[in-house]
């Protein structure tokens, strides 16, 4: 499953994309070694489609009639705003991203996607499998769920489900590939870049996102701010408002 997700992206000049996106280009696009080196040709390539649904729109916003199947269903958008699954912002400026949705875990790759791509995904910079190979060889796969570290730590209800990566690429492609797949997923070091999750529509998750963006020195529109103070007031008629 997936859907619409806000996505802001800041690159290292200043300069920003306020998009709306499928929630599919985000695993590959953010939790991608070339985004924490500031890959400009990773980076604009993640924007391409995006960039190429902007283009239909201004060009052809008067008569709807649109070029790409998919141009209306992401423009106009809100900006700066949560919408559909929730607002992921990734700061170049300040090595920062925000997230508040809970399609994907940012700090994670999901073993069965990288398994899924092999052998076809082998010489594919966009695989999951050439992905998760370069965090690997750059010693940036900091752990990896197995069968055995789950129930360890279900059992006892303590410590961390993540055990240290002891494997070569070669034995970790026999492990997710062979008959068990007793490996479940590998946490990823994101550095430099710090990782910050907010619940998703909980009103004081929702004010402290907001605070967060400010912080980093992004502006809202009149607009924007009207979406967030929307989206605060839904958010605590659901859930209260715990101050």
């Amino acid at each position: 499953m997936g859907g619409t997700v806000a996505v802001t992206l800041r690159k290292p000049d200043g300069t920003e994309y306020r998009m709306d996106r499928w929630t599919n280009s985000m695993p590959w696009g953010i939790t991608n070694l070339k985004m924490l080196q500031h890959d400009m040709t990773h980076v604009d390539a993640y924007l391409e489609q995006w960039l190429e649904m902007k283009a239909d729109y201004d060009k052809n916003n008067d008569s709807a009639n649109f070029e790409l199947n998919m141009t209306d269903c992401y423009f106009p958008s809100e900006g700066l705003a949560p919408c559909g699954y929730g607002l992921v912002v990734v700061d170049t400026v300040n090595n920062a991203i925000l997230s508040m949705q809970g399609y994907t875990n940012f700090e994670s790759i999901c073993a069965a996607s990288v398994g899924l791509d092999i052998p076809r995904g082998i010489g594919d910079p966009d695989s999951s499998y050439e992905c998760f190979k370069e965090f690997l060889e750059a010693g940036k796969v900091t752990g990896m769920m197995t069968r055995q570290s789950f129930d360890n730590a279900t059992e006892d209800g303590m410590g961390d489900v993540y055990v240290p990566v002891d494997l070569t690429m070669d034995e970790i492609v026999a492990e997710i590939t062979g008959d068990k797949r007793d490996i479940y997923d590998f946490r990823i070091d994101l550095k430099p870049f710090t990782y910050e999750e907010f619940d998703e529509y909980e009103p004081n998750a929702l004010k402290a996102m907001r605070a967060r963006i400010l912080e980093l020195g992004f502006e809202l529109s009149d607009s924007e701010n009207k979406v967030w103070d929307e989206c605060i007031k839904e958010a605590i008629e659901d859930y209260g408002d715990e101050g």
